[in-house]
Formats: C-alpha cells, structure tokens, sequence
C-alpha cells in the first residue's frame, strides 16, 4: 500500500472479492508498516491504540544492515480502497489448485 509519497506498508492477505477499481475485500491479513521518521520520534499512544488491532513494534534489518523500526497487526477482515494499492502479487506458499476447489 502506497503512503503519502512512498510505499510504507504491506498486507500478505487472502482475497475474497475485488471489482474493477481494485477495491480488495481481504480476510487474515498481516500488515507490515514501516513509520516515517518523524512518526518514530513522537510515537503516540494512539498508534498502540488498545483493542484488537492493535500494532506490535519491532526491529529488523534492511539491505545496508541498519536497523529499521517495523509495526505489525493482525487483519480478521478489511477493505482496502483501489486507489491506495500498488502492486499484487501471488505468494508461492498459497496453492491455485486450493483456490479453484
């Protein structure tokens, strides 16, 4: 998914229904966010908000070994609007034949 300038997040999810303007209805989806760096300075209260989608801080590292702040959270279920997604792609770990079952 695309941010205001760059792509900060991705969602690895299972669609259940899309329509021509790319609007995705997916289930079990698991979002990784990547903050800005002025976000990762004032961290709010309202970014670990209680409930049960709440994110999960981590670190990894990139391709040049630094180490990057990552926020994850669980998706039951959610709608994504067309306009804020850029690419799909079918992850090799999900069969085809187990979709057309």
């Amino acid at each position: 998914m695309r941010g205001r300038n760059s792509v900060n997040s991705s969602i690895q999810a299972k669609i259940i229904a899309f329509d021509k303007h790319w609007n995705l209805l997916i289930r079990d989806g698991d979002e990784s966010f990547n903050p800005p760096m002025n976000m990762k300075r004032r961290t709010t209260k309202s970014i670990h908000a209680v409930g049960p989608y709440q994110y999960s801080e981590s670190q990894c590292e990139d391709r040049e070994g630094q180490t990057k702040t990552l926020w994850q959270r669980h998706l039951p279920c959610s709608l994504i609007r067309g306009d804020d997604i850029v690419l799909i792609s079918v992850s090799p770990q999900m069969s085809v034949k187990r979709f057309l079952r």
